[in-house]
């Protein structure tokens, strides 16, 4: 990349494999990063922006390494601080690493750290370098990394009783686990819409009527660039945009690094075992390479749909979610998430795991999934539940949770298009055309309704209750503010054309 005085030669995927060729100790791999980042320059996503990796190696040790581009752009400052046993560290979009002291052991630094920065203006040199303090940016959305910093720790060390907290750098580096995870623990730690915490993304507003837990951003940032509107929402460990997601898991008999294709909530870590590169290697050819893995993780990208590639079928099924991802969720995908997940676990068990097996595993789990996405086109077409195992020639109807239609107010409004408004610098008198006042009061609900101003993520400042003020429900034509409402979203019941039901799950 070409930096303000010269070429900076290495990006964090550089850095990686550069590591991964020449060391096989997480000291190791921090030392060579940062000698060559150092020597030869480091560029990020952007110029000015800094990466962070997570190493570990078979001896189970742990680092947290930091790395930015110096003023310059020709070189790099780095910094890692070694993880205590039994802890967990995450880092999630923002530095976590504070204080950079010399005489601990378990820091690295590089020699250039505090001279650069002194001299660029960044830190005055009086007491000690605290990495994110002066290297670090939480001046826009903050939120958007703590939430999942908040999350991880709070399941990992539940007796610690965590509290959210708004900046990134007020959170430990690392937090002793209450007990050992294992990689079915860490995997399912990135399953995560913060559900059951004030975060969760399955509820609200902006979950819809059917619980979708995700969000569609405006700028990638978790937040809204939309002309005079100011907000945020929490962002998720499992984002419907991901790529793939990875655990590594450094046994030393058999490395391997599972790899989830699409978002972890609706996806699975499949086995990709690290001696298959050491027998990749001696292929005559790359095209014979592509016999030590299935093709399907060898093929497709994003701008062309084909049924020839895995992240095409993860990627389709949690797209196809958002009809009903409850009910989809529930009755299907998360059983076969599990499933799937112990299936992979139990092949990685194998005393003599050989790549023909690892192999076998990820074309099956394809097939599998590409079978399933046929599947859930038929069951929720036209969002009905149609033709489920045990009554396959029968349709249910889903409709709309009757807890949200009773606190929207359905009536025969409704025949027209209706807006639900509700405005904090507003009282009853709120000039709305063609308003019609509802009064709550007089309906009969299963849970009172009420309404909500977020004045910050976490910060929830109950406005007014809906059962004591009138809401107003304005028809076409009327200025539309947001309603912000919490209502229970899980409906045990279902309706169906006659009158049975099907015994299989049927989730509103």
């Amino acid at each position: 990349a070409k930096g303000n005085f010269g070429d900076a030669l290495f990006s964090i995927a550089a850095l990686i494999r550069l590591a991964t060729a020449r060391c096989a100790t997480a000291v190791c791999a921090v030392e060579v990063m940062g000698a060559a980042a150092v020597k030869h320059g480091f560029y990020g996503e952007g110029m000015t922006s800094g990466e962070a990796l997570t190493i570990v190696d078979a001896t189970g040790d742990g680092w947290m390494f930091h790395i930015s581009a110096d003023p310059s752009t020709l070189s790099a400052l780095w910094a890692a601080k070694r993880v205590e046993d039994g802890h967990v560290a995450v880092v999630a979009n923002a530095y976590t690493l504070r204080e950079i002291d010399p005489n601990d052991p378990n820091t690295m630094f590089s020699e250039n750290l505090f001279s650069v920065t002194k001299d660029a203006g960044l830190w005055d040199g009086d007491g000690a370098f605290d990495w994110a303090m002066v290297l670090g940016d939480f001046s826009d959305r903050p939120w958007y990394r703590s939430v999942r910093q908040y999350s991880v720790q709070s399941r990992v060390a539940p007796s610690l009783d965590l509290k959210p907290k708004q900046m990134p750098y007020e959170y430990a580096f690392s937090v002793p686990a209450d007990e050992k995870l294992d990689r079915a623990a860490v995997m399912n730690l990135f399953r995560n819409f913060y559900e059951g915490t004030e975060f969760d993304l399955t509820g609200g507003v902006l979950g819809g009527f059917f619980g979708l837990p995700y969000r569609f951003e405006m700028d990638h940032e978790g937040g809204s660039t939309w002309p005079g509107i100011e907000g945020q929402f929490a962002r998720p460990l499992s984002l419907p945009r991901t790529a793939y997601s990875l655990v590594g898991y450094p046994d030393p008999k058999n490395p391997i690094a599972y790899v989830c294709t699409d978002q972890p909530a609706t996806g699975v870590y499949v086995p990709f075992l690290a001696k298959t590169l050491t027998e990749a290697s001696k292929a005559a050819t790359l095209e014979d390479t592509m016999q030590f893995y299935s093709s399907y993780y060898a093929s497709g990208n994003r701008f062309n749909f084909t049924r020839d590639s895995a992240w095409w079928a993860f990627d389709f099924v949690s797209n196809w979610m958002q009809v009903n991802f409850k009910n989809m969720s529930r009755t299907y995908v998360y059983p076969a998430v599990a499933e799937w997940q112990q299936k992979a676990l139990a092949v990685t068990d194998q005393s003599n795991l050989l790549t023909d097996a690892a192999t076998a595993f990820q074309n099956s789990i394809v097939e599998f999934w590409w079978s399933l996405a046929d599947m859930l086109v038929v069951r929720y077409n036209d969002n009905y539940y149609n033709f489920p195992e045990d009554k396959p020639l029968e349709m249910f109807t889903i409709g709309y949770p009757k807890e949200i239609m009773q606190a929207i107010g359905y009536s025969n409004e409704f025949l027209h298009p209706v807006q639900v408004v509700t405005d904090a610098k507003c009282n009853k008198e709120c000039p709305i055309d063609r308003a019609a006042t509802i009064d709550q009061t007089a309906t009969t609900h299963q849970a009172p309704l009420s309404l909500y101003s977020v004045e910050s993520m976490g910060n929830v400042v109950k406005e007014r209750v809906a059962h004591a003020t009138p809401v107003q429900v304005a028809l076409l034509g009327a200025v539309s503010v947001a309603l912000i409402f919490t209502v229970g979203l899980f409906v045990g019941a279902c309706v169906r054309r006659e009158k049975t039901t099907p015994t299989t799950g049927l989730y509103q």
